[in-house]
């Protein structure tokens, strides 16, 4: 995996200044050659326990294994856990569908940002401050007795790393799980406020399941 990360405070106050993600970091550019060759992405990625999601961004498409989403002039299309996606992107709204109805507001307020409203039909809520990234969404499905159903995922991730990762722990259906967020500075300089927030959900929307859940 490519990783390319700012220092943890400087991703705290960039999140002041743009609204989500981290500073610019040197070293981090658009591409590079990785161990197989050229990259034309940057990774970016959700640790549960021992299990990883990870999706590949550039700035005209998020692709990996949980799904495949295309940005088209203020739009994202595609599909994400096996249900299609049809987003209308704004600085300060997401409308449309991921599964079911996507309405959510993004609020920039001093000291935070606060992402609230409904994701796939469920109720969704992250606050994120340069120290912490708190919050609930609905994902995917699990199984019970063969029987699937959608989960819920909560993260309290309040510890940045050096390497600019944010660490904490996240419960879904079972027990807590320690929990990584791997989201490198690059993504930033491509994407606008709005499409970085619906790839930030749509990996905590996908998030692994462990041997716990």
């Amino acid at each position: 995996m490519h990783r390319c990360f700012g220092r943890g405070r400087s991703l705290g106050r960039a999140l002041l200044v743009s609204g989500l993600v981290a500073a610019t970091a040197a070293g981090c550019g658009h591409g590079g050659e990785g161990a197989s060759g050229p990259r034309t992405g940057i990774d970016i990625a959700l640790k549960r326990g021992p299990a990883w999601t990870t999706f590949n961004v550039t700035p005209s498409r998020v692709i990996g294994p949980a799904g495949t989403l295309n940005f088209r002039k203020g739009e994202l299309v595609g599909f994400l856990e096996g249900h299609a996606v049809k987003l209308e992107v704004k600085p300060d709204e997401l409308t449309g569908t991921a599964g079911g109805r996507v309405a959510l507001d993004i609020y920039d307020e001093p000291g935070k940002i606060e992402i609230s409203g409904v994701w796939n039909d469920a109720r969704v809520h992250f606050e994120i401050t340069p120290e912490t990234l708190r919050g609930t969404i609905t994902g995917g499905t699990t199984s019970m007795m063969g029987t699937p159903y959608p989960f819920s995922c909560q993260y309290v991730l309040d510890k940045l790393e050096s390497d600019g990762a944010r660490t904490g722990t996240s419960i879904c259906s079972g027990m807590p799980e320690p929990t990584r967020l791997e989201f490198p500075p690059t993504v930033e300089k491509w994407l606008s406020r709005g499409e970085i927030v619906v790839v930030l959900l749509a990996l905590f929307a996908s998030a692994p399941m462990t041997s716990t859940d």
